[in-house]
């Protein structure tokens, strides 16, 4: 290992996402992961962390990743559970897993990573709010809701607090609860503005609860953010999460329905 934390490229990965991650912060954790050294479970850990730095860039449609993302952040965690299969660190690596499996539309395996995630170790709080959004995309929402509370009430940052906002803005969204959708969707804006998802649910709630004015304004607002989103670019971004279950299909056409309300352009 380094001499000093700040020395040390783990260590230095470890406090950028202890801190609130974007696009630029994430490519800088992933550089500093590739850089190799540690014991074994060192090692074990900064793997399953560069694999969830990997399949988060494709997730959320950063720096251009693409399936080579997901790819060697498959080949990482494989690596990590050989290097350390101790419960203990390899809770990180089933959550990465599950992150691969969401990736690949296999929604039922990333819930069990999930949940084993948080078997091993009960304070992560990503791991609840993500199993959650499993039940979700399961077509399960009232679980979706509970598991999201439980990583809310684990939860103090306020960068991943907004993380788990976002999860509740949707699920309510998928509900048809568009009115109360829209301040957990506010909230996870302020705290993530980066994502290009919160703020257009935002967009489609105001439009589904029939307020076209605040729509508008807020597709205005996200156009300024970044411009050149068309209906087509959305459904692109959503193969990144594919699904087939028809609560997420019609939860995913009223999405649609109301950014085209708003006056996002199909095409």
């Amino acid at each position: 290992m380094a001499d000093s934390p700040s020395d040390d490229p783990l260590a230095r990965a470890q406090k950028l996402y202890e801190n609130k991650v974007d696009p630029k912060s994430n490519l800088e954790i992933i550089k500093l992961l590739e850089q190799p050294g540690g014991d074994v479970a060192s090692e074990a850990y900064r793997m399953a962390q560069l694999a969830i730095a990997e399949i988060c860039d494709y997730l959320n449609r950063w720096n251009d990743a693409g399936p080579e993302e997901v790819a060697k952040a498959k080949a990482n965690i494989q690596t990590a559970l050989a290097a350390d299969p101790d419960p203990a660190l390899a809770y990180l690596a089933y959550y990465a897993r599950g992150l691969v499996h969401r990736a690949e539309g296999q929604h039922g395996y990333a819930r069990f990573d999930f949940a084993k995630a948080s078997q091993f170790n009960p304070a992560f709080a990503r791991a609840y709010a993500q199993k959650g959004a499993e039940n979700l995309y399961l077509g399960e929402p009232e679980k979706a809701l509970a598991d999201i509370l439980q990583g809310i009430a684990r939860e103090l940052r306020p960068h991943v607090l907004a993380m788990f906002y976002w999860l509740m803005g949707r699920t309510h969204f998928f509900m048809q609860n568009y009115e109360t959708a829209i301040p957990w969707l506010q909230q996870s804006i302020k705290g993530c503005p980066d994502l290009w998802y919160n703020r257009l649910y935002l967009v489609s709630a105001y439009a589904q609860a029939g307020d076209i004015d605040s729509a508008r304004q807020a597709l205005s607002e996200f156009n300024e953010w970044s411009a050149g989103y068309t209906l087509e670019r959305v459904i692109e971004n959503e193969k990144t999460n594919p699904n087939e279950n028809p609560f997420v299909v019609e939860g995913r056409r009223r999405f649609h329905e109301g950014l085209l309300a708003a006056g996002m352009p199909p095409a």
